[in-house]
């Protein structure tokens, strides 16, 4: 049993001293490519006028862009806050 526990310690602070940052990263990284990826679909979407001259409306790329913004900056604040050493 005490064995158990210090094998469980040994692992989270392995994981706080090294692989917390790698995770933090990809998740920065999966959240970036969902930003970019909104804000293509929105850009594309917008760009060309449909038939009477009228840019199309974009009302879902809108809102998923404005998702993805705030799943980035929340991904941002806490990779930034584990690379500085705060808790949030």
């Amino acid at each position: 049993m005490v064995w158990t526990r210090r094998r469980e310690l040994q692992r989270t602070l392995t994981w706080l001293e090294t692989e917390h940052l790698v995770y933090w990263r990809g998740q920065q990284r999966l959240r970036g490519h969902d930003r970019d990826q909104a804000r293509a679909d929105l850009r594309a979407k917008t760009m060309f006028k449909d038939a009477s001259g009228k840019t199309r409306e974009a009302i879902d790329e809108k809102k998923t862009l404005a998702i993805a913004l705030r799943g980035w900056m929340r991904r941002s604040k806490r990779s930034w806050r584990s690379r500085s050493g705060l808790r949030g």
